[in-house]
């Protein structure tokens, strides 16, 4: 079972406000949701009169034959280290991020899960996995959600590990800001695919995705693009 915030910018758009965060209380909201969940799924009756939830002697008809797991999707510092207590696993990445991020992100976790039971780790991640390696990484720069994230939400020290600058991303931007999507994928730096994605030959993709191992992620989520059976058939136990 998946739980989560929900995404900026698309709450706005549904009526569902966002910021301030000292008003929304977004930490406080998913933990009531999650105390009733986590009660509800053991079996208990269970009370609470919470600032967003209230419920009272509430119970399922049925009680599950087992506990479902619930992974919360996150990569916030203050859910990651509150997560052991909450839930049996995080998703910290929506598609992109580095194995050094992510690195940060697991440490997170385990640091404060050391005292009780494995808290999972889950990480989306971005693959396109081809033979043709320069179709391949053609296609990775012009997919959309990338271009979006590089030119709007990505901060340059995302990057800082693989020698990328201002100055190299910003062709990406500057064509996002004219809206000329064919401009920005042809100005993606190759650092960026290296960066945040498996992209290329089955072999390279997987010892790729090892590193994602190496730093803590039990439960590597593919993403794929581009040729969707042949990652398949790359990743496939």
């Amino acid at each position: 079972m998946g739980v989560g915030l929900g995404g900026f910018p698309w709450l706005p758009k549904i009526g569902v406000e966002v910021f301030p965060v000292h008003r929304t209380k977004p930490m406080k909201r998913i933990t009531e949701f999650l105390k009733i969940a986590n009660g509800l799924l053991s079996g208990e009756t269970v009370s609470l009169d919470g600032e967003f939830f209230k419920v009272k002697d509430i119970k399922l008809e049925n009680k599950p034959a087992s506990k479902p797991l619930i992974y919360l999707a996150t990569s916030g510092p203050r859910l990651l280290t509150s997560a052991p207590k909450l839930v049996d696993g995080v998703i910290i990445s929506p598609a992109l991020m580095t194995p050094e991020i992510t690195s940060e992100k697991v440490e997170l976790v385990r640091k404060s899960g050391e005292s009780g039971g494995k808290t999972d780790v889950a990480s989306y991640i971005l693959a396109n996995v081809s033979k043709d390696v320069k179709k391949a990484e053609a296609e990775t720069k012009s997919y959309y959600f990338l271009v979006y994230q590089v030119a709007e939400v990505l901060k340059t020290e995302t990057f800082a590990s693989y020698d990328l600058n201002d100055e190299d991303l910003a062709g990406v931007r500057e064509a996002w800001r004219r809206k000329d999507f064919a401009a920005a994928a042809k100005a993606m730096p190759d650092g960026v695919l290296d960066a945040l994605t498996l992209t290329g030959d089955p072999d390279s993709c997987i010892e790729r995705l090892n590193d994602y191992r190496k730093v803590g992620v039990d439960l590597p989520i593919i993403m794929p693009i581009g040729d969707v059976d042949a990652a398949i058939r790359a990743f496939a136990p």
